[in-house]
């Protein structure tokens, strides 16, 4: 499936670490219209920012969801490097299964630049999750990286085999990278991922009379693709 803004913590990701872009940098989020950014029309699901002054910052995009923000980001940062682009997307293994394989015959579906499936819109489509097809249990081990220090573990099912109380199959832990950013990257993406569940785009499912600990969320809702549109079905 497309991940839509789930995808946007790998983003968050890689303006930071590979374009060294500054947290503080901003751009105009356009308060609610549509924008044309390179050959991406593109829209935020309600106004952000001020009508006043629409520019925000990356913290507030990442807690509002700002799409117009990161396809600006990306193409500003990443058009004429759109390589170094897809390499950062399979770096946090993006472009293939890392578990359970055998139930999963189709695999993801990752474009490549200079590809035949590549187009004007690709980079600016992958920036907010669309174009690209991943599995949710690459999603899942993103967001487990997050929460896990920044080491990503394979997930697994059980972690022993007994047969009357004998163990006869372990299953170890296996570390797919032991970081998949900075720690000084990670900091920021925790920082901004608890935002969103303190005042972002899922503040009303985690008031705190009703979760009273702190919680990391990010919400993510997908157009679907119907031939060469997508529909208003989310």
């Amino acid at each position: 499936m497309e991940p839509g803004s789930t995808l946007k913590l790998a983003t968050t990701m890689i303006l930071l670490d590979k374009a060294g872009m500054s947290p503080d940098k901003k751009y105009n989020s356009g308060y609610g219209r549509t924008v044309k950014v390179g050959k991406n029309e593109v829209k935020d699901a309600h106004a952000i920012g001020s009508k006043r002054d629409p520019r925000i910052d990356l913290r507030t995009a990442f807690t509002e969801s700002a799409n117009v923000y990161f396809v600006k980001a990306v193409i500003n940062n990443f058009e004429g490097r759109e390589s170094e682009y897809y390499q950062a997307l399979c770096d946090l293994q993006l472009d293939h299964h890392i578990a359970f394989e055998e139930f999963q015959p189709k695999a993801p579906y990752l474009p490549k630049p200079k590809s035949a499936k590549w187009y004007g819109s690709t980079l600016g489509m992958l920036a907010y999750g669309y174009g690209l097809e991943i599995t949710p249990i690459q999603t899942l081990t993103l967001y487990n990286a997050v929460a896990n220090g920044g080491k990503m573990i394979a997930p697994r099912l059980i972690t022993q085999m007994r047969r009357n109380g004998e163990i006869i199959a372990d299953f170890q832990t296996k570390v797919i990278k032991d970081s998949v950013c900075t720690q000084q990257t990670l900091a920021l993406v925790r920082e901004y991922l608890e935002n969103v569940a303190i005042e972002g785009t899922a503040e009303e499912y985690f008031s705190p009379d009703v979760v009273p600990f702190r919680v990391g969320a990010k919400t993510g809702t997908a157009t679907i693709a119907m031939g060469n549109k997508y529909s208003d079905a989310h």
